[in-house]
């Protein structure tokens, strides 16, 4: 971004300290580390650091003028003396937003905005790729997808850019809706919705609510590019100003793949049948949710009208990220380095890479920590039966974040020898077997019953013997909003009939038109489940389904023993391997001293 004072003042609704209306910069920076000469610096204040202590270093590096909430640290820092100019704010993120704002607001650049549960960056890599056979683009780099980096990636918006790819993120409601009004996408992607970002967001519906911001913030000349095969990307899609594009493998879709061929470690071949034509196209990506983001990349080309041939160009102009489903070799073993970030659902994708024998040694899930540390292990044990069919020898390191299992990925890829690798597998397996539980959720019913549009949820996904967890969400059929005042009563009946259980604790919802219920089963078998919805308003209406219920899981205790016992074995891994170097080491001094 090349501007001046004056602008600057305009765009922030900023207070001019130091310097003149005249004097320019070229680029902003919120980093002094970083920071070039002629740059305007943010003085963010971040949760360790406030960009405030480091002005004394940023006129020293020749800023061209900085941003600031605290006048006070302008008096110790000599820029003035140096040139600069100061411009004072309440808040410096809001300014640095406002500023991006401003300078989006200035270019007829066409911006294509991406969020989605998984795929978002790979997705927003392909878009990259297939609108650069045709038009100048900018994308985010690396993951500035936030508050902060999408107003840093579209201040680096140029005269010359003709197409702007921004990934957008959030852990919390609000956030897309934030990002869309910095950025004003005219073309919207969501890849899919599951299960993510739960400290602020507590229920499927609430993130679903929260990526759905980016639909509602498109206009009646924007395009929503709509995954025709995620149910809750699908509903979205619904009541929205914008044209609707759909992208698919199962249902029917005005993007969708035909004739997959999978081509082992090499990807895939297959057809895209688009509204303008069949393209051929090579995905040199493993992993068949790949598809999915291809798909929604060659949708997005399709809108900007890039020609059917230049698809598959684009395509194979993708340069994959680090540690996205990341293919690694070493010795004869392949590695799938999927550390990044990861969430259940991108977990049981990953393992469904059909050409690799998959074991998931897995660490900790920040945004998952409220719901049990089995999380990894349970999307192991739900996909084992798909994920053992491969033909190539390969073992998945899936190590989300920080935790057990990224150090684990740290000693395997520091030149271990293959022999320790296969004896931690073997006793990992021996430990992640007897892990039973399934921390995902499946939707039981879905539908209508009278006026009202029910949507009834259980915790695990695959119920075994002992706490099912009820979530039952209550809507107006007719206009979608949620019924807080209704009364809820679930009764689960046996095979023969006989009423178990009955919960009438369902009156008070956690959150409006959300009551939640947990249920001790002794028995598998089939289990008939009933609910009365009743208000004063629209009367009451009975909802009849089933459950049928596994075997026994281990209790709880017996669970968080097992993953101990886990982490045991990966650490003694861990000291096998050090203790191996360590004594080839000590040989290797050995044989140095004979010789001399």
């Amino acid at each position: 971004m090349d501007s001046d004072l004056n602008a600057l003042v305009t765009a922030v609704k900023g207070e001019r300290v130091i310097g003149e209306l005249s004097q320019t910069f070229q680029g902003v920076s919120i980093d002094s580390r970083t920071m070039r000469p002629g740059e305007l610096f943010v003085c963010i204040k971040g949760d360790r650091f406030d960009g405030h202590a480091f002005l004394n270093q940023v006129a020293a590096n020749q800023a061209a003028g900085v941003v600031v909430s605290d006048k006070e640290a302008l008096k110790s820092a000599p820029l003035k003396e140096k040139g600069a100019f100061a411009v004072a704010v309440p808040d410096t993120l809001r300014a640095l937003q406002a500023l991006a704002a401003y300078h989006r607001s200035r270019s007829s650049v066409r911006v294509v905005g991406v969020t989605g549960t998984n795929g978002k960056s790979t997705t927003k890599e392909m878009i990259a790729g297939i609108t650069s056979t045709r038009f100048n683009t900018l994308k985010t780099q690396g993951n500035l997808n936030n508050h902060i980096g999408l107003p840093l990636s579209l201040l680096k918006l140029e005269r010359s850019h003709e197409v702007a790819v921004l990934e957008m993120g959030m852990s919390a409601a609000g956030e897309i809706a934030r990002l869309a009004e910095i950025a004003r996408p005219q073309i919207g992607v969501i890849t899919n919705i599951s299960r993510a970002h739960m400290i602020d967001l507590k229920s499927l519906q609430d993130i679903q609510a929260a990526k759905g911001e980016l639909f509602r913030a498109l206009d009646e000349s924007g395009t929503a590019v709509v995954n025709a095969d995620d149910p809750l990307v699908h509903e979205l899609a619904q009541n929205i100003r914008a044209r609707v594009l759909t992208f698919g493998i199962d249902q029917p879709a005005d993007i969708r793949a035909q004739d997959i061929q999978p081509r082992g470690e090499t990807g895939f071949d297959f057809k895209v049948r688009t509204p303008g034509g069949t393209v051929p196209i090579h995905l040199p990506l493993l992993g068949r949710f790949n598809i999915y983001n291809a798909l929604a990349a060659v949708a997005v080309g399709h809108v900007l009208g890039i020609a059917p041939e230049r698809m598959n160009e684009g395509i194979q102009n993708l340069r994959m990220l680090r540690q996205r489903n990341e293919v690694v070799r070493h010795h004869d073993i392949i590695f799938l380095n999927d550390t990044y970030n990861a969430n259940p659902q991108s977990v049981r994708e990953a393992m469904r890479t059909p050409t690799l024998w998959l074991l998931a040694v897995a660490g900790g899930m920040v945004f998952f920590v409220h719901a049990g540390v089995t999380i990894h292990q349970a999307a192991f044990l739900h996909d084992r039966g798909i994920s053992a069919t491969g033909a190539a020898t390969a073992i998945v390191i899936l190590a989300a974040g920080t935790g057990v299992g990224s150090m684990m990925w740290g000693v395997l890829m520091d030149r271990i020898p293959g022999r320790f690798v296969y004896v931690i597998v073997a006793l990992w397996i021996l430990i992640a077997l007897p892990v039973a539980a399934d921390s995902d959720t499946a939707e039981l019913f879905r539908g209508r019953e009278g006026p009202y549009a029910l949507i009834v949820e259980i915790l695990p996904a695959d119920p075994l013997v002992g706490t099912v967890h009820f979530s039952i969400v209550v809507r107006d059929a007719e206009t979608r909003e949620p019924i807080t005042n209704a009364d809820v009563l679930l009764v689960v009946s046996d095979e023969s009939g006989e009423p178990r259980f009955q919960s009438p604790g369902l009156l008070d919802p956690r959150t409006p038109g959300e009551y939640e219920a947990n249920i001790i089963f002794d028995a598998a078998g089939t289990w008939s489940i009933r609910i009365d919805v009743d208000t004063p308003e629209l009367g009451e209406v009975t909802c009849n389904t089933q459950m049928v219920l596994g075997g026994p899981a281990l209790p709880a205790g017996d669970q968080g023993i097992w993953v101990l016992l886990g982490i045991v074995v990966i650490l003694a891994g861990g000291v096998t391997y050090l203790w191996f170097q360590a004594r080839r080491h000590r040989l290797a001094g050995r044989t140095s001293h004979q010789s001399n």
